[in-house]
């Protein structure tokens, strides 16, 4: 995922193409040389054109400039505008990160991860990522989460993780929101809550719709805790209501479950018509007989 970088690097100040930028860049000024390539690299008010980005990116990080080392650093990474060369990125981005730019220390963490440009090792990965983590970078507070959640470089620690993924799901970072939401989902570093993680699922089902099936799967389980009385008090309409949910994000489990209620009559009028619609919606095979499935279905 190390594409989204741009994102979070020279992509995110706000860049304007324009022949006054040009003028500055071709005069010789690092900054407006750096921001050219930005531009050129992301098409912003430009045609996109790699080689062009690598070309202003080489001029400015010649003479320094923090911002263009990244992003020089991303197009040998991504072998964009120049051929794809591993250890040419590593030396990049160490020269931007010693100069304390937050997306380049997550470039460096990310090929310490990855054996990219640099020997395999998890203690860099995390060392770097926490550098970048500790000034607001959400991709790095995501990723330095994740190595905390599996033990990589750290002693593994849900709490950690948990409190990471929160600091870079409060950005907006929507694949920190999945991974909080997968916390809550399965109990990991916080007590088990189906709602909190469905609430979260649904953040970041914004920008990974993957999480959609995440997010009705959370339903499911808070339809069936109302419905067996666990952990609330019983309640076939609460039951009934989430079910529903579930079914509307399309899970095979929540409209088998809602498909019975309609023919049981349990928290909803006995309508055959709508019982056999929602279990013939659901998964073909699928038993027609209720059982609490494992959160991870």
């Amino acid at each position: 995922m190390l594409g989204m970088l741009v994102v979070s690097g020279c992509g995110k100040r706000s860049l304007t193409f324009s022949p006054e930028l040009v003028s500055k860049a071709e005069a010789g000024d690092a900054k407006a040389q750096g921001d050219l390539g930005a531009c050129y690299y992301e098409g912003k008010g430009v045609t996109k054109d790699s080689k062009e980005a690598a070309k202003w990116f080489i001029k400015s990080a010649d003479q320094g400039n923090a911002g263009a080392e990244y992003g020089l650093g991303m197009c040998y990474f991504c072998g964009e505008g120049v051929t794809k060369d591993y250890k040419e990125a590593v030396k990049w981005f160490t020269k931007s990160a010693d100069q304390g730019n937050s997306s380049a220390k997550l470039g460096l963490g990310a090929c310490y991860r990855d054996g990219k440009g640099v020997t395999q090792d998890y203690k860099e990965m995390v060392k770097w990522f926490t550098k970048s983590a500790e000034q607001e970078n959400a991709e790095a507070q995501c990723y330095l989460g994740l190595a905390y959640r599996e033990g990589k470089g750290v002693t593994q620690d849900h709490k950690e993780a948990l409190k990471w993924f929160k600091r870079s799901a409060e950005q907006g970072y929507w694949y920190a929101q999945y991974w909080v939401g997968a916390c809550y989902r399965n109990g990991k570093g916080v007590t088990q809550d189906y709602k909190e993680a469905a609430k979260w699922f649904e953040k970041a089902e914004q920008g990974y719709p993957s999480a959609r099936s995440s997010v009705g799967s959370c339903y499911y389980q808070v339809g069936v805790c109302y419905r067996d009385g666990k952990g609330v008090t019983q309640d076939y309409k609460e039951a009934a209501k989430w079910f529903r949910k579930a079914a509307e994000k399309g899970d095979a489990f929540g409209q088998r479950e809602l498909g019975l209620c309609y023919e049981t009559g349990k928290g909803v009028g006995k309508d055959q018509k709508e019982a056999e619609k929602w279990l013939t919606i659901a998964k073909p095979g699928l038993p027609r007989t209720r059982r609490l499935v494992p959160a991870e279905h």
